[in-house]
């Protein structure tokens, strides 16, 4: 399941188990080295 972020009231308890569209990421982004990561949809 898939929920975006966006669409809760309070984000502040999330976090990220995967990071997807990295190849189009702002470049001020930061993710972790350890995170999972794909450059598109996966």
């Amino acid at each position: 399941m898939s929920i975006k972020a966006g669409t809760l009231k309070d984000t502040s308890g999330l976090k990220p188990d995967a990071h997807y569209w990295t190849r189009s990421k702002q470049p001020w982004i930061t993710i972790p080295a350890d995170a999972l990561q794909f450059e598109d949809d996966g």
